[in-house]
């Protein structure tokens, strides 16, 4: 066929062209098409990747968010299904399944998250057809990748058909008759049934029952839409390759038959009135058909039967109107491929001639798809058998099989052999090539060093030959030699000076200056990234001043030195730099889009490093003094970045929002900085610093709220007024509510939160009284520290004491009791008893006594058992409570005692009378017969328990 691509036949009516949901303006209506003409039409899927990320930048807006993270989806899809090289169609086709993955959790309930599952399900088929594909080669050249072929294949199956039902579940009670939801619905119900066939194929161990699995449901789907209509026609050749799978070859061709009858009647009826584009899809359907009829047939041994059916086909081809054309330009390549196989088997000379001259077409045809990969294995089959018949070209493209199939040693091994059956003339025009192709097969073995002498190989040898692309292989050459450096990360050795200065010659002879320029700028900057700074200043210093590369390394030369701490030296390369673009030399042509863009990043980033050692002297990271009156200077400098550099400033603006909310933390504009970090969440989702900063504003909030918190308890020691009081009150409350709200926004946010950020958002929510996030904090701290050898003990001790009073504050009595008993049991057997645990087990056993809000008193029984809380709270948390170290007679201490002990005996005279003695006595001790004078006297805490006192007297 002229066009190669596969025809999907009526899958491209619905799923194949998936729709996304209305964009919610017209220009990014526009956007959206463009982009997706860019995959589509112009088969440029790397720029449209980049302008989706760009949208993305753009349209912040929930809804049109969503739209344009689906259009990502859609081009890594539509690239996977285009994309020539099939390691890079793999990474595709993965990428476009786990983002529609994630995309259907985060929106799921959403129409959105119904259009995702869509592309989910042709992803799955998608990608399991081309897993497929590389385990029918793999069954061939590579039996060791058998067996992670075939789960990574079942795998995705298994996940289709689980979107296919998800799908079909959802679409059930929508599917009017003639709707879109209807045709979706059959779709699913079809692709459902090809997944689990093809699972079958992919998996010999369930072949039976995934394949008979496949049948039923296929049938199911053409008895209740009927088998007449083109996508019940579309079913039944579907559910005829499952005997093929099963091995049922004979009636396999039989079904595959009935199927291009049926399609010939209605493309020979001039009757009908069909669509051109129903026409085609019936065209490619009935092309199917033949493919695996004629595989069917070959497999089945019966190489004549293959030839006679396909000499069939093609007069079949051309009396539907395709009659004079070029049958490479209108025929399944697929099929042509099978006769080509059927008549190498003949042995006869003329039958192989001509299926090596067939093969050679259609492999030229298919560089590098699977057409391709089965048209070199089958040059690698005539060559075992006829090798006198195949010359050192042909060779090469056998060795390139081995190469796209990822048999890196044969490859290497079929080049050497085809480089030696080669003539004079056929080494001038495809040495280059070959060792090209040598050095890509020890580079994808890691083997750098290898690859490096055989690229050197092929531009010595072959460098000059008119026509080929020593360019490329100049650029293989750069990659690689880098590769060969990191690898070993011996750039210093001597030793291998000669080879260095081998490959440097060579790029400067085929890469021109600019790959020379190239490897210096990327050798600079693996010694900058690995430390090596002197190095990387010596070898920026001599990138050459007419390529493209000179004003990025100047660049990274004022980064040399700020990470050296010379700033002095920094700012005088400035300065040079500075001067040198007011000079003739620096100006750059409009027409130059590179050397602009190189020109702006450079400005960047000097421009950044400029701030960020002003920052560093300001706050005394570089060892000197901090002076804060330098901040808001580069506060106001930072906020005008973005605006000076607008389109280069997008790798900064992450570390510039960093800074600034950072010096705002350090100037107590906590407000300022929290909305500067807002920002940076906001327009960085997944960078570190949010996490990082998110702890600054933390403590930012923290460090305020406890200054108010000395103010507050200073103003309470004049005995203020009850306005005075109230102020003071709000507004110790407020600090603390933003606080913590810094805290759970932390928490949220972080992908792992610290201990102690957490910890102490505990301690905030339980002076605010907020149980209810006390114990999902708590919680969250046992998961994810209750094991950390580092904070197993405080998680014990401190962690569980807060959840277990989360608990009991929120009238949970029993959990708290299950949880503190087991928390002093523990503790006990650690021979370190927590009498905190204690006194809180008590009082979830037995209540307590305190004010509501609007002052009247109010009986919490816990569990009932009063009895049983005061003898253990006079047994064993007395020792703690009373012990001189903490408590002197008479202080609040001793006064909270003797009332938590108090109130347990009075409430326990309703069980044992003996209870009033005791209650009598410790109310007695505690009053002293001065009406609580002593214990008013102690300031507001004081107070308070006095009231309790006397509110509660005994029975």
């Amino acid at each position: 066929m002229k066009n190669p691509k596969l025809f999907t036949g009526l899958l491209a009516v619905s799923l194949a062209a998936t729709p996304l949901l209305p964009a919610q303006d017209k220009q990014l209506a526009r956007d959206v098409e463009f982009v997706r003409s860019l995959a589509t039409e112009l088969r440029f899927i790397s720029l449209a990747t980049e302008q989706v990320e760009a949208l993305q930048m753009s349209y912040k807006d929930s809804e049109d968010f969503k739209l344009v993270s689906q259009l990502g989806i859609e081009i890594s899809l539509i690239g996977a299904q285009i994309h020539p090289n099939r390691e890079e169609r793999r990474r595709l086709f993965r990428d476009a399944l786990e983002q529609s993955k994630v995309f259907i959790e985060r929106y799921e309930g959403e129409p959105v998250a119904d259009a995702a599952m869509l592309t989910m399900v042709r992803a799955s088929y998608e990608y399991g057809s081309f897993l497929v594909e590389e385990l029918e080669l793999a069954r061939e050249e590579a039996p060791d990748q058998i067996k992670g072929l075939e789960e990574a294949a079942a795998q995705v199956y298994r996940d289709g058909v689980d979107a296919c039902e998800s799908a079909m579940e959802k679409l059930e009670h929508s599917r009017e008759a003639g709707s879109k939801q209807e045709q979706d619905y059959f779709m699913c119900w079809l692709y459902k049934g090809m997944l689990l066939r093809e699972n079958a194929r992919a998996v010999r161990e369930d072949r039976d029952h995934l394949a008979l699995v496949s049948r039923d449901t296929l049938e199911e789907m053409i008895f209740d839409m009927g088998e007449d209509s083109i996508l019940g026609m579309r079913a039944y050749f579907e559910m005829s390759q499952v005997g093929e799978v099963l091995g049922d070859y004979k009636g396999a061709v039989r079904d595959y038959k009935d199927t291009i009858d049926s399609i010939d009647k209605i493309l020979s009826n001039a009757d009908l009135e069909i669509s051109a584009s129903a026409k085609e899809l019936l065209f490619g359907l009935m092309q199917q058909a033949y493919d695996r009829a004629a595989n069917a047939l070959f497999l089945s041994g019966n190489t004549d039967e293959v030839l006679s059916f396909v000499l069939e086909f093609r007069e079949h081809v051309a009396s539907l109107g395709a009659e004079g054309a070029d049958i490479y330009d209108v025929a399944d390549h697929s099929v042509l491929l099978t006769e080509a196989r059927a008549m190498a088997e003949s042995g006869d000379p003329a039958k192989v001639g001509a299926a090596l001259d067939q093969v050679r077409e259609i492999n030229r045809r298919h560089p590098n798809d699977f057409i391709g990969s089965k048209a070199k294995s089958v040059l690698k089959d005539i060559l075992d058998v006829q090798s006198s018949m195949v010359s050192g070209v042909l060779m090469l493209e056998v060795a390139k099989g081995d190469y796209q199939a990822k048999n890196y040693e044969a490859a290497i091994k079929g080049l050497k052999r085809a480089y030696a059956a080669m003539s004079p003339s056929e080494r001038d025009a495809k040495g280059l090539e070959l060792w090209t192709i040598a050095g890509r097969c020890y580079g994808s073995q890691q083997r750098f060093l290898e690859a490096s002498l055989a690229l050197c190989d092929a531009l010595e040898k072959h460098g000059q030959t008119p026509g080929g692309d020593a360019e490329l292989t100049a650029d293989n050459l750069e990659r690689t030699w880098n590769g060969y450096l990191r690898q070993s990360k011996s750039d210093s050795d001597v030793a291998l000076n000669p080879l260095k200065d081998r490959v440097t010659t060579l790029l400067g002879s085929y890469g021109g200056t600019d790959s020379e320029a190239k490897l210096l700028y990327n050798t600079a900057t693996r010694d900058l990234q690995e430390g090596r700074i002197d190095q990387a200043i010596q070898n920026f210093g001599r990138v050459p001043a007419d390529t493209p590369f000179y004003e990025p390394a100047k660049g990274r030369l004022i980064i040399c030195y700020q990470r050296k701490a010379d700033f002095a030296q920094a700012r005088r390369l400035i300065g040079e730099y500075e001067s040198w673009l007011e000079t003739p030399a620096a100006i750059v042509p409009e027409e130059n889009s590179a050397g602009r863009a190189n020109r702006g990043a450079t400005k960047a980033t000097i421009d950044y490093y400029k701030f960020y050692m002003d920052y560093q002297e300001a706050t005394g990271a570089n060892g000197g003094d901090k002076d804060p009156t330098k901040f808001p200077g580069i506060i106001a400098g930072l906020a005008e970045f973005r605006t000076r550099h607008a389109a280069y400033a997008e790798n900064f603006m992450s570390r510039v929002y960093d800074i600034v909310a950072r010096l705002q933390a350090e100037l107590g504009e906590v407000e300022q900085a929290e909305s500067t970090y807002r920002t940076l969440r906001n327009e960085f989702p997944g960078s570190p610093l949010g996490s990082m900063l998110a702890t600054v504003i933390f403590t930012a909030h923290q460090d305020y709220m406890k200054s108010v918190e000395v103010e507050y308890d200073a103003l309470m020691e004049t005995e203020p007024d009850r306005q005075q009081t109230q102020a003071a009150t709000e507004k110790l409350t407020l600090a603390r509510q933003a606080a913590l709200n810094s805290g759970l926004e932390y928490t949220r946010n972080s992908p792992q939160p610290q201990y102690s950020v957490m910890w102490n958002s505990v301690l905030i929510a339980a002076s605010l009284k907020d149980w209810k996030t006390v114990e999902d904090l708590g919680k969250k701290l046992v998961e994810g520290f209750g094991s950390d050898e580092k904070y197993r003990d405080r998680v014990e001790r401190r962690v569980k004491e807060k959840l277990g009073e989360a608990y009991l504050r929120q009238g949970n009595f029993k959990g708290a009791v299950e949880l503190l008993a087991a928390s002093e049991e523990a503790a006990i057997a650690a021979g370190r008893p927590n009498y905190p645990v204690t006194r809180l087990l008590c009082l979830a056993l037995g209540g307590w006594v305190e004010f509501d809000s609007n002052g009247t008193r109010v009986i919490i029984p816990g569990l009932d058992k009063a009895d049983e809380a005061y003898d253990k709270f006079w047994t064993e948390y007395k020792k703690y409570a009373l012990n001189s170290s903490r408590t002197q007679d008479y202080d609040i201490n001793w006064y909270t005692f003797h009332w938590e002990c108090y109130q347990f005996a009075n409430r326990a005279i309703a069980k044992d009378s003996m209870f009033r003695d005791r209650a009598q006595v410790l109310y007695n001790k505690a009053e002293a017969g001065e009406n609580f004078a002593s214990l008013k006297a102690l300031g507001p805490e004081g107070v308070e328990v006095a009231n309790l006192f006397t509110s509660y007297p005994p029975k």
